[in-house]
C-alpha cells in the first residue's frame, strides 16, 4: 500500500459515489430479473446470473476491504507518531 491516505479516500469515494451505486444496483436488478424469469431447467443461464450477482457483491466487498486496510494503516501510522487517527475525508 503505497499511500494509505489516497487509497482510503479513493475507496471511500467509490463506495459513496451515487453513479457507481446506481449502476451496481441496476446490474444487480438486471441479473435478479433474468434469474427470476429464467426457466428452471435453464441451469446455465441461472448459474450465470448467480455468478454475476456474486461478482458484484465481491467487487464491493474488495473495495470495502481496501478502505479498511488503508484506514487501519493510517491508524497504525498515527499511533507510531503519537497522534490521533486522521479521518478519511473527501
Amino acid at each position: 500500500m503505497s499511500n494509505p491516505s489516497l487509497t482510503a479516500r479513493q475507496a471511500k469515494d467509490i463506495l459513496e459515489n451515487d453513479v457507481f451505486n446506481l449502476v451496481m444496483e441496476k446490474i444487480e436488478n438486471v441479473y435478479l430479473e433474468k434469474w427470476r424469469t429464467s426457466k428452471l431447467e435453464d441451469t446455465e443461464a441461472r448459474e450465470t446470473c448467480f455468478m454475476m450477482l456474486q461478482a458484484t457483491a465481491e467487487f464491493k466487498r474488495l473495495v470495502r476491504i481496501e478502505l479498511e486496510k488503508a484506514t487501519m494503516e493510517l491508524a497504525k501510522q498515527a499511533r507510531e507518531r503519537g497522534t490521533r487517527n486522521p479521518r478519511v475525508n473527501k
